[in-house]
């Protein structure tokens, strides 16, 4: 019972957090357009953030493996992955925050946008690779994922909202390097929706307390 109330508040927190940084953004847009705030300056400001918080992200990924690992008694694939996804986002994340603040404006948000989708692309590819490696498990195998999936599924599910999120940024940063303003303005329309979408399922879908 305890577990499933601890879960459901950290899905809750996750889009709590989703919104805090939607907000940001809109402020910092908001003051660009007005002309409170410098539009390179704005848009460095925003990676930065945005780097800031694929570290943080990353750092987090190992710290959810390591209790259910030692249960498990041994690194599932999919602890593999998140171990190695950690790593991944880390160094992207500190590249791109160097990026925003060392390279100039006319190239910075491509390399960030690059280096941001070339680091989740490159664990899909890690994922896929583990799962060819893996194509069948046993009874208890699945059984052991299952329960610990059970007992991790508010952390998981905060983590995989903003990566989601960061996703479509990195995203909406290419679109803006490579096709201008206007496009980029439809992706964060899409953006808004889809993440809206999917945090409301995320709410209603959470397991409720038992009396």
């Amino acid at each position: 019972m305890m577990d499933e109330s601890r879960g459901s508040h950290r899905g809750g927190a996750a889009a709590f957090f989703i919104f805090v940084v939607i907000a940001f953004v809109i402020g910092i847009a908001a003051g660009k357009e007005t002309g409170f705030i410098d539009a390179s300056l704005a848009k460095r400001a925003i990676g930065v953030v945005f780097g800031g918080i694929l570290v943080i992200t990353g750092n987090v990924l190992p710290k959810l493996v390591r209790p259910l690992a030692a249960e498990a008694g041994a690194l599932d694939p999919f602890s593999v992955l998140t171990r190695f996804a950690g790593w991944a986002f880390v160094l992207a994340g500190l590249v791109i925050v160097a990026i925003w603040l060392l390279a100039p404006h006319e190239h910075a948000m491509l390399g960030a946008s690059i280096t941001g989708l070339g680091a989740f692309a490159l664990v899909g590819a890690r994922g896929a690779m583990l799962s060819l490696r893996n194509p069948t498990r046993d009874q208890q195998d699945k059984k052991r994922e299952t329960d610990m999936t059970e007992k991790s599924l508010g952390k998981r599910t905060a983590i995989f909202l903003i990566l989601h999120a960061l996703l479509w940024v990195f995203g909406m940063f290419a679109a803006d390097a490579i096709w201008g303003d206007r496009v980029a303005q439809w992706v964060a329309i899409i953006f808004v929706w889809v993440q809206g979408l999917l945090v409301a399922s995320v709410l209603i879908g959470r397991p409720k307390r038992s009396e």
